[in-house]
């Protein structure tokens, strides 16, 4: 027989859970059509900081030195760690979003096992000075040359002009 405190308690919980997530904005995060979308840390504190405030009262010290403020962000640190987590685990299923070892086992899943060929690359950047910026001396050019295997190389060149210096005054 089930107790009827408890099923109270349930209702309690969900009732301030669903307090807590309307005002918080934490809708869009989890198993979504676009994907699994990882809570950031930012979201996990202002949750946890809502939730205190519901359930010590809006009076409740949750300011930056407050020792429940701290206890909050390191479990909200905690749980976007797990967040992350999840998002690795989810798209590690799906080739298109698949890295690493989780690719390689897809692929021989599939029957495409990746050839694990040898890459090497070399960058080369030259720098020069730059009398726009009182002669220092910035990037002018990056050479790069990448080579898998024996047969396959990639080069590339990106060169940098046109350099002008930014006036920021900080208040």
């Amino acid at each position: 027989m089930a107790d009827p405190a408890s099923s109270n308690d349930t209702a309690a919980v969900l009732a301030v859970d669903a307090a807590v997530a309307q005002s918080s904005g934490a809708d869009g995060y989890g198993l979504t059509a676009a994907g699994f979308i990882a809570k950031p840390f930012s979201r996990l504190v202002a949750e946890k900081l809502a939730l205190a405030r519901t359930m010590f009262g809006a009076d409740i010290d949750l300011g930056s030195g407050s020792a429940l403020r701290k206890i909050l962000e390191v479990s909200a640190l905690e749980d976007a760690r797990t967040w992350a987590a999840l998002s690795g685990f989810y798209d590690n299923q799906y080739v298109a979003t698949a890295r690493g070892d989780a690719l390689s086992r897809l692929g021989d899943e599939l029957g495409f096992p990746r050839p694990h060929l040898e890459a090497r690359g070399t960058i080369t950047v030259t720098y020069g000075p730059q009398e726009k910026l009182a002669g220092l001396w910035v990037p002018v050019r990056m050479e790069e040359r990448y080579a898998v295997g024996s047969t396959q190389t990639i080069d590339c060149v990106a060169t940098y002009s046109n350099f002008r210096q930014f006036n920021v005054t900080v208040r």
